[in-house]
């Protein structure tokens, strides 16, 4: 009787082991496969997210590459997170496309064969010298822009 309570102790130990291994492998499968990337080497304009699994390899490293080229603030590391996604938005929303972090045909068209003719951020035009001349003895105020006289004014010289 004592033999039979005795094994279906050790019956009943052995299955909470068993199941408990069970958990502990099923969660380690879990974050393993959450650690693990998609490479994406292809340069065939691949459609690149923000995601899990992460997506990692030269096409990623090359929509980085060209994003720091064209002035935006990135390191090219070969992983599409969510820095990267950033600063693809931000590219998406100064070309006037769909802004969402995805790379499709249409961005990396946008990307590679983007030529930089017209900036986003900086003025074409030179900025306009403005100076200003006080002549003591004509008791005159003149503005010059880039050389040219804008206006006069006359002024009061003294001690105070």
């Amino acid at each position: 009787m004592i033999r039979r309570y005795i094994l279906f102790i050790c019956l009943g130990l052995l299955g909470c082991c068993l199941s408990m291994t069970t958990v502990v492998q099923a969660e380690q499968n879990v974050k393993s496969s959450q650690a693990e990337s998609i490479r994406v080497d292809r340069t065939d304009f691949p459609v690149l997210y923000c995601g899990q699994p992460r997506l990692e390899g030269e096409a990623i490293w090359m929509i980085q590459a060209r994003l720091q080229e064209l002035g935006y603030e990135i390191v090219p590391s070969g992983q599409y997170d969510e820095k990267t996604a950033e600063v693809v938005i931000m590219f998406q929303i100064a070309h006037r496309l769909h802004a969402d972090g995805v790379v499709t045909q249409t961005v990396w068209e946008n990307l590679m064969y983007d030529g930089g003719s017209e900036p986003c951020l900086t003025s074409q035009e030179h900025p306009k010298k403005v100076s200003i001349e006080i002549d003591l003895i004509k008791h005159r105020l003149t503005v010059f822009q880039n050389g040219d006289i804008i206006k006069e004014y006359p002024v009061g010289v003294g001690k105070s």
